[in-house]
């Protein structure tokens, strides 16, 4: 899992938090590989604020990956918020699978030689001219305007030293490069953000480039400025980012349109993020480390909001890679007493208006509900298509419900489709619910609810023996009861399923003197669901693992059942059922589908009395018979609770 989170500093102690670069952060924009004759980035910003602040309480992601976790809260009272959203598409293949190398390096194209170079005298005005525009040392824009453009009407804009915006008072002025027929270079820094030397809560400016090619190697900067004060202190909103390129988008320097933070006696309100959109007809590679995060806010006194983070989208019609970060985290909050909340969490979007042809992520997903002592957030919502190729999960989603001492969040939700080809699972989804962790009576969150589909008509259903789901319901503490496990269905039209990985739902353990275990999971395996009697095969293997028994407890949680003799019939009284294989959904003799079970399916009674669970089949033998046998199954009640019962049809 990926670590996240503000810093677990005291109210009032502002020095307490790990600053953007420490804790395995990436720090501020350093010079990025250039264009021949670059110069880099000035070592000094003496009229813009470079990424990040450097007194920033948030604690950076421990390693690269796509957050949209809730906000937490670090103080003794308060409520966290729910995780955010992800939504990737593909006309094609989609595959996550974390990188164990570094990205090579970008490609960039040669700029243009010569070209006008711009100082401050020149950007009082907009500038449009038929010439390469080049910035190579620190200037600013000046004028009252709210909006400053630059265009190349007929070469390229390079920014190999440092833009800033003008200061327009309580906001940064909004800056425009276009070169409608060249490339817009990026290696230096642009930056909206005011440093009038008052941390004032001032808004940043917006930044658009559009160009035929965009390429960001340095930094673009648009977050809002941090306050400091009294009462009421505010960080200053952020401005939105947005990059259109009628070919290639190449983003592998540092991206921040994050709120900011705020500091204050009372009644501190983190800063609102602002999107960042990337728009291409041509391939899209992230390298970068990019940041639309809500403002932290921390309260000597009494009240705290977090600021809420916004929209990361990219919509291309070429190839899409992220390989990068992208921190959409909801801003964490912490002070002495009053209302204290975490913002808002935000949304990632790939393909989501016009889905690339393929769509390679090569880092972890991280959806989890922030930890807050009076609620924590719900893990949040991933949603997976591959319209024209293989879903290949090969790397880490968590979707984990936040902790808390009173309320715990549920596990979040995980649905993926495949709707061109197969779907292999070769990591861990991990969604287990939140754990309360105080020494009252709270009850556990809920497990997740994963849902992964082949529609493909032959493709398969494959969880590899590295592949896992963990669904498990969180601990409770007191007399509470423990979260129930979660709900698991992976299914396929006609396609075979291979299951040799773990599937596990279990019921949350009850820790406390007088708790109650938590009720077992639900998975539904099954490889017919056009209904037409002709499904595919369905095997798990040697190693395959599945397990949905409820949890300890004083009292036992127990795995799921009919509450008595044999088992509920399917699909009526589905949920009765603790495990369901079904490789043929019409009645009647089987037509095809053999189903065999050479692993472990486990529905027990938690300890302390818990029943144990039902576990139908429904396919036939190798040989054609049609009653598929049990293979190793773990069903027993725990002292005086009932087993569970088997059947098969």
């Amino acid at each position: 899992m990926v670590a996240a989170g503000l810093c677990a500093a005291a109210c009032g102690n502002f020095d307490g938090g790990v600053p953007i670069g420490g804790n395995g952060g990436d720090g501020g924009a350093g010079p990025g590989p250039g264009v021949p004759g670059d110069g880099g980035v000035s070592p000094t910003r003496p009229r813009c604020r470079g990424a990040g602040d450097p007194s920033s309480p948030w604690i950076e992601l421990a390693t690269p990956a796509i957050s949209v976790d809730g906000g937490a809260v670090s103080s003794a009272i308060g409520r966290a918020t729910a995780a955010g959203s992800i939504r990737l598409a593909s006309n094609g293949g989609l595959v996550l699978a974390a990188s164990s190398t570094p990205p090579p390096g970008p490609s960039i194209p040669a700029a243009r030689p010569g070209g006008r170079t711009l100082v401050d005298a020149d950007l009082v005005a907009d500038v449009s001219a038929a010439d390469t525009l080049r910035i190579d040392g620190d200037v600013q824009t000046g004028g009252s305007d709210a909006t400053r453009t630059l265009t190349s009407t007929a070469g390229d804009i390079v920014v190999s030293g440092v833009l800033c915006a003008a200061d327009l008072g309580a906001a940064g002025q909004r800056l425009v490069l276009r070169a409608p027929v060249g490339t817009v270079y990026v290696t230096g820094a642009v930056a909206t953000t005011p440093d009038d030397g008052v941390l004032d809560g001032d808004a940043g400016g917006g930044i658009t480039i559009q160009a035929v090619r965009i390429v960001v190697t340095g930094e673009l900067t648009a977050a809002g400025e941090p306050g400091e004060g009294s009462a009421g202190v505010r960080g200053g909103d952020a401005g939105a980012i947005a990059l259109t390129a009628s070919d290639s988008v190449m983003l592998a320097g540092h991206v921040d349109s994050s709120g900011g933070d705020a500091r204050g006696a009372a009644d501190a309100t983190g800063g609102n993020a602002a999107a960042v959109a990337v728009s291409g007809h041509g391939d899209v590679e992230l390298q970068a480390t990019v940041r639309l995060r809500g403002g932290a806010a921390e309260a000597t006194g009494a009240g705290a909001t977090g600021g809420a983070a916004s929209t990361f989208a990219i919509d291309s019609d070429g190839a899409v890679v992220l390989d990068g970060a992208i921190d959409a985290r909801g801003g964490g909050a912490a002070a002495a007493s009053g209302a204290v909340r975490g913002g808002t969490a935000g949304v990632v979007l790939v393909g989501n208006r016009a889905p690339p042809p393929s769509l390679e992520v090569r880092v972890p997903l991280s959806l989890v509900g922030g930890a807050g002592p009076d609620a924590g957030g719900a893990g949040g919502k991933l949603s997976l298509l591959a319209r024209g190729g293989d879903l290949v999960l090969a790397s880490d989603i968590v979707v984990d419900g936040g902790a808390s001492a009173h309320a715990p969040g549920a596990a979040g939700t995980v649905t993926g489709r495949g709707d061109g080809g197969a779907i292999r699972l070769a990591a861990t989804i991990h969604g287990v619910g939140g754990a309360a962790t105080g020494a009252a009576t709270a009850p556990g969150g809920t497990g997740a609810v994963v849902d992964l589909e082949v529609r493909a008509l032959t493709g398969p259903m494959i969880v590899a023996a590295s592949g896992q789901i963990v669904a498990d319901g969180g601990a409770s503490s007191g007399a509470g009861r423990a979260g129930g496990g979660g709900n698991l269905r992976l299914a396929s039209r006609d396609g075979d399923a291979s299951m040799a990985g773990q599937l596990l739902a279990r019921g949350g353990d009850a820790p406390g003197g007088d708790g109650t275990g938590g009720l077992g999971g639900a998975l539904n395996l099954w490889t017919d669901t056009d209904y037409d009697g002709i499904g595919g095969n369905l095997h798990v293997e040697t190693t395959g693992v599945i397990d949905v028994s409820g949890g300890a407890g004083a009292h036992g949680g127990s795995a799921r059942n009919n509450g008595g003799v044999g088992v509920a019939l399917f699909p009526e009284h589905q949920e009765q059922l603790a495990v369901l294989l079904n490789s043929e959904t019409i009645e009647g003799a089987p037509q095809d589908g053999i189903l065999v079970n050479l692993g472990t399916v486990i529905a027990r009674g938690g300890a302390r009395g818990g029943w144990g669970g039902d576990i139908m089949y429904h396919g036939r033998l190798p040989d054609g018979g049609e009653h598929p046998v049990p293979g190793q199954l773990e069903i027993a009640g725990d002292g005086d609770g009932r087993p569970g019962d088997f059947a098969a049809e």
